[in-house]
């Protein structure tokens, strides 16, 4: 979770149902917010999973093992204040019960053959 509680923002989520779990991307910029979920592309829970969320100026898109999942237009400009945190929304709520292996965190839109390798 990046940038303000209830104001522009982008998250990461998991979201676990029975064995399997479905990845959700949100963005808040300005008037305009969008979260990328589809329960019914799900993956199995107990194993190492790649996750990215491209934020561009006009457009989202979710990707999970370097396949892209979803992807919506988008109007979005850059988060200037805020803070993040990893494993719980910034709100103290929706905590992570899980491995992190690595975070990446890029200024630019990055290519998925460019993604980190499982």
């Amino acid at each position: 979770h990046m940038g303000e509680v209830s104001r522009d923002r982008v998250l990461l989520e998991i979201r676990a149902v029975g064995e399997q779990w479905y990845f959700d991307g949100f963005a808040a910029s300005g008037s305009h917010k969008k979260a990328l979920a589809d329960t019914t592309l799900t993956h199995p829970l107990g194993e190492w999973h790649h996750v990215a969320f491209v934020v561009e100026q006009n457009r989202l898109r979710t990707f999970v093992n370097h396949q892209l999942e979803l992807e919506h237009p988008f109007n979005f400009s850059p988060i200037l204040t805020g803070s993040s945190s990893i494993g719980m929304r910034l709100n103290h709520r929706s905590y992570f019960k899980g491995d992190i292996f690595q975070i990446r965190i890029s200024p630019g839109v990055i290519p998925p053959e460019d993604f980190l390798s499982l």
